[in-house]
């Protein structure tokens, strides 16, 4: 259970070719490790990938995020050419990561000339400064810039409660309003519950907290199965039965996914 990356190289004309599948220098797929331990399977399914030159040798390196919540770099050899091997962005020598979905989106945002890590994930967007250089750099550890709206697991009946990014949290770093300051873009995904044909509000309700202590429990186990380096078949019998269970409260709720953008604006120091 993986993917590959794809790319669509341009023409002279302005056009897009067909999309290609990016290989290594060994001439086969670029493909996420699965890292070690219990969830491997999640390693290798990319969340976003991102090209930038991150050790400033001129050439384009490919940093992908994953389900999993880790980082991985593919260095670029030029000419679209890619090493065959992704190593770990690592922070204090232990690897970053955040809670899941991870979605890197490199920016100077310290202003200091070097790159530095902004990451989405399910509930949070990060940051991660480079306190190397931009030939040889050296992350810190996660720091939290903007949270999801607290609660964002509960249920959000039609629009009531949306007031904020929920989940599922993708980035873009950019000047918005032209004051000086990096602000934050967001893409969120929330799902806006309706009673089920044939049910009220507080009947959904009611089924619904029922529901959740079954799902809780189940997310307890699927973090115990991970602590322990389960194997990937316990995992996926897991991960098919946490399916089961969302498939049952299809039953008293119905669903609309959708998402919106959200701006986080920098504010001015204090005193400036």
């Amino acid at each position: 259970m993986a993917g590959t990356f794809q790319v669509l190289w341009g023409a002279e004309d302005g056009s897009l070719k067909k999309a290609e599948e990016l290989q290594g220098t060994d001439g086969e797929p670029l493909i996420l490790p699965a890292g070690e331990g219990g969830g491997a399977v999640t390693g290798k399914i990319c969340t976003r990938p991102t090209a930038v030159d991150l050790n400033g040798d001129g050439h384009l390196d490919i940093v992908s995020g994953n389900f999993r919540g880790t980082f991985f770099v593919f260095e670029g050899q030029g000419a679209g050419k890619f090493a065959p091997d992704a190593t770990q962005l690592l922070a204090a020598g232990k690897p970053i990561q955040v809670d899941a979905h991870s979605d890197p989106f490199f920016v100077d945002w310290d202003a200091d000339g070097d790159m530095d890590l902004v990451t989405g994930s399910m509930s949070k967007v990060q940051l991660s400064i480079n306190d190397g250089s931009a030939t040889e750099p050296v992350f810190s550890k996660l720091k939290t810039l903007v949270e999801a709206t607290p609660g964002s697991t509960e249920l959000v009946f039609g629009e009531k409660g949306y007031e904020g990014p929920r989940s599922g949290l993708r980035v873009w770093v950019e000047d918005v309003n032209g004051d000086g300051r990096l602000d934050i873009l967001m893409g969120d995904s929330v799902g806006l519950d309706y009673p089920a044909d044939g049910m009220d509000e507080e009947k959904s309700l009611e089924q619904h907290a029922k529901w959740s202590e079954r799902q809780k429990a189940l997310s307890d186990e699927q973090a115990k199965l991970r602590e322990s380096n389960a194997s990937e078949d316990d995992m996926d019998a897991s991960y098919e039965a946490m399916g089961e269970l969302y498939q049952e409260r299809n039953k008293f709720l119905k669903t609309v996914s959708t998402g919106s953008v959200w701006v986080a604006y920098q504010k001015a120091p204090a005193g400036a």
